[in-house]
Parts: C-alpha cells; structure tokens; sequence
C-alpha cells in the first residue's frame, strides 16, 4: 500500500508540470484546483503515517506510544497546526509515552 501512495504522488507531480502544456494554465489557475494542489502532500503524508501505524505498533509495548502519538498529532492537525508541529507533537508524545511504557514493564 505505501508504494502505491508514493508512485501515485510521483505520477500526480508529474502531471501536474506537464498538464499546463496540454490544457494551459488558465484551466488550472482556478481556487479548486489551487486548494487541491496545496493540500496534495499532506494527504499523502498522512496516507503514509497512517498505513505505517499498524506496523508500528507490532509489539505490547508499542502498541501505547504508536496510538497516543498518533491522537496527540492527530489533535493538532485537526486544530490548524503545520506539518513540523504535528510531527514534533507525535514524536514528543510517543517517547513520553514509550519511557512511561518500558518504565513500567
């Protein structure tokens, strides 16, 4: 499933340099196709985090961290956070919750 998110956002980035040749930049000057465009990467970052979680959390003990990691980013992107705060957030998260984790176990 990853490979399949990273090779259609390869092929959509390339579309999107060569489209304006075929069509004209008029067509993809327009406030739709401009919010698509804006929010392409995120979608496919969050595509990849979220088919990683289940392979993150292969063990008992990572099964904590991988989850209160991804609802504390979870909680900042909803709120309008930036993609570094949304990354710092789960990365903070999870090694608290790892060393509490390991700590008790």
């Amino acid at each position: 499933m990853t490979w399949v998110v990273i090779i259609a956002v390869g092929v959509g980035s390339y579309l999107l340099r060569v489209l304006p040749l075929f069509v004209g930049a008029r067509h993809l000057a327009s406030e739709r196709a401009e919010r698509v465009i804006a929010h392409a990467g995120t979608a496919a970052l969050a595509a990849l985090i979220v088919t990683g979680l289940d392979r993150s959390a292969g063990t008992a003990t990572a099964v904590v961290p991988t989850w209160l990691s991804a609802s504390a980013a979870m909680a900042v992107a909803v709120r309008g956070g930036s993609m570094q705060r949304v990354l710092a957030t789960g990365a903070i998260a999870y090694a608290a919750a790892w060393a509490v984790t390991s700590g008790l176990g």
